[in-house]
């Protein structure tokens, strides 16, 4: 089971998102060049535009009212996607299509490189060139981003590939216009560590990277933070420096406000690292615009920060099991309530317990759809001592301006999901038998 979050691009390990606060840069791109440079200079990294509130306009989350009334939408089955029945495929907003790519075929066992786009002006789905091969392209094992002309995607073991060709290196982009995918070239501090996390910061695409393990392989604990000008194809590296002791796990990147956002679970491991032989938690650090990392952990919620993501009013920590390390025992501890944090200021709003529990559920996702936080069931839940499990399907909004939750309509006839994407007017997702599902305003689509 996992919480996890998605909408206008999908994260790795457990899928997270930079979502509709987090807007493009207007400069336009290029692809990468064969060659890689890597600037050791302060990088010039720039906080992701953000929509422009009037002087007069409430800031507090707790009183943004969302813009769009989800409690009219209704759901919509569209055209079946061309790639068939797959689970777990990587779904992404890309300005004005979706993308479905990867996952898991029927009767496969490995992973797929197919791809396709859907327009929606047109209802139509199309093929579009298979991904470079070697990477996962599974939901909960990629993070993607959009950045205005490319859809950058980091995923599997990272590798210099010098001199080699076909060689995965663990990022790429992929451009709709050219509707060509470009492998980038990395630097070679990320060799053989596990990319975990992509976000655009505006005029910077940011790679995050780490090598999870115990304190006793000598090759674990490692961790590589760089950020890409794709106009040039230069790199920076900016790796922080966690506390004594922590050795990083999993990895979430948000931009938000001029600030880049860094999640790092830690765990320290003693002997065989079992119950009381080791230690656990989460780091927060943030990076301004100058390039400068300070320590936020103390003023950070810790105790449910199961992933983070960017929302037009800060940034969200969403709500799942307390992170326990690799020392984790019998059942999760599951606790209900999620938070929005202020990065300038650090202010805390709390959103409170919602309707659904992910004890109920068998793999919840979070959605920021411009203003209300959605979270949807992808499969239905454990037949385990709970009273009332979820189905696949089954949906609830909370809304800032109430600071109340409310149920929303369920996916017709509750099939297994992959992660919901808002595009910015409507829910995107696909059924594990290729079934294009629209949840959107009551107008036809």
């Amino acid at each position: 089971m996992r919480t996890s979050l998605a909408a206008a691009a999908v994260a790795a390990v457990l899928p997270l998102a930079a979502l509709a606060g987090c807007s493009t840069a207007s400069q336009p791109m290029q692809p990468s060049p064969p060659a890689t440079q890597v600037a050791t200079s302060a990088p010039t990294l720039q906080g992701a535009q953000q929509p422009t509130k009037r002087a007069d306009q409430p800031t507090d989350a707790a009183t943004t009212a969302p813009i769009v009334a989800l409690s009219t939408f209704r759901w919509s089955t569209l055209a079946s996607s061309p790639l068939g029945y797959r689970n777990s495929p990587l779904l992404a907003w890309a300005g004005d299509r979706l993308i479905e790519v990867g996952g898991w075929p029927k009767n496969s066992t490995g992973h797929s490189a197919a791809a396709a786009s859907f327009d929606p002006t047109t209802g139509r789905w199309q093929r579009i060139p298979n991904a470079p091969p070697g990477a996962s392209f599974v939901e909960d094992q990629t993070s993607a981003v959009w950045t205005g002309q490319y859809l950058a995607v980091a995923s599997g073991t990272a590798a210099s590939c010098a001199g080699k060709s076909n060689c995965w290196t663990g990022a790429t982009l992929y451009d709709p216009a050219a509707n060509k995918w470009t492998v980038l070239a990395l630097p070679s501090a990320f060799d053989g560590q596990t990319m975990q996390a992509v976000v655009w910061a505006g005029r910077q695409l940011v790679f995050a990277a780490a090598l999870p393990g115990p304190d006793t392989n000598p090759d674990a604990g490692r961790m590589a933070l760089a950020a890409y000008t794709p106009g040039t194809g230069s790199w920076q590296t900016i790796t922080p420096t966690l506390p004594d002791g922590h050795s990083p796990g999993e990895l979430y990147l948000v931009a938000d406000d001029g600030d880049l956002v860094l999640t790092a679970l830690w765990v320290h491991t003693v002997g065989n690292g079992q119950g009381p032989n080791g230690t656990w938690g989460v780091d927060e650090l943030a990076m301004n615009s100058a390039g400068t990392w300070r320590n936020i952990t103390r003023q950070w919620p810790q105790d449910l920060v199961y992933g983070t993501a960017a929302t037009s009013d800060g940034v969200l920590a969403t709500p799942g099991s307390s992170w326990c390390g690799d020392l984790c025992t019998g059942l999760f501890t599951d606790s209900e309530h999620s938070d929005l944090v202020n990065p300038a200021t650090l202010t805390t709003t709390q959103i409170p317990a919602g309707p659904f529990s992910s004890l109920q559920a068998g793999d919840l996702a979070w959605a920021w759809a411009d203003g209300a936080l959605i979270t949807m069931d992808m499969v239905d839940g454990a037949d385990g001592p709970v009273a009332h499990p979820l189905l696949s399907g089954d949906m609830a909004q909370y809304n800032p301006a109430t600071r109340r939750w409310s149920d929303l309509p369920a996916a017709p006839g509750h099939p297994p999901l992959a992660n919901p994407v808002w595009t910015g007017a409507e829910l995107l997702t696909v059924t594990t038998n290729g079934q294009l599902l629209a949840f959107h305003a009551g107008h036809a689509h």
